[in-house]
C-alpha cells in the first residue's frame, strides 16, 4: 500500500521487517502444530523466541514509536490509515504492557 501522507509510508517501510517476523513465526506455529518431527522442538522453540524478542525490539524501538506517534497526530487520515495507526499503537502499548 501507498499513502499520499509520507508519515503512513514512513511507517508502513518501517514495518515490513515486523511483518515479516510475524509471517514467519505463523508458518513456523503452523508447521509446529501439523508435520514438525518431535526432535525439532527444542530448536524450533529457540528460533521462535528469538523471532518473538527481535519482534518486540524492532516494534519497541524510539525511531518506530516515534513514527507511530506522529502518525497518531496526523490530520486528514482516511479510515485504512486511521487503522493502521491505532493497531500498531496497540500493539506497542501490549508489548510494552507484558515487558514490565
Amino acid at each position: 500500500m501507498k499513502s499520499e501522507n509520507p508519515i503512513i509510508n514512513d511507517i508502513l517501510d518501517a514495518y515490513k521487517p515486523m511483518w515479516s517476523i510475524k509471517h514467519a513465526t505463523s508458518l513456523m506455529e503452523w508447521d509446529f502444530e501439523t508435520y514438525m518431527p518431535r526432535k525439532g522442538t527444542v530448536e524450533r522453540g529457540a528460533a521462535d523466541s528469538q523471532l518473538h524478542l527481535l519482534y518486540k525490539e524492532l516494534l519497541l524501538s524510539k525511531h518506530f514509536v516515534d513514527l507511530v506517534e506522529s502518525g497518531k497526530k496526523q490530520d486528514g487520515l482516511n479510515d485504512l490509515e486511521k487503522g493502521i495507526i491505532r493497531m500498531l499503537d496497540r500493539n506497542i502499548s501490549k508489548e510494552r504492557y507484558q515487558r514490565s
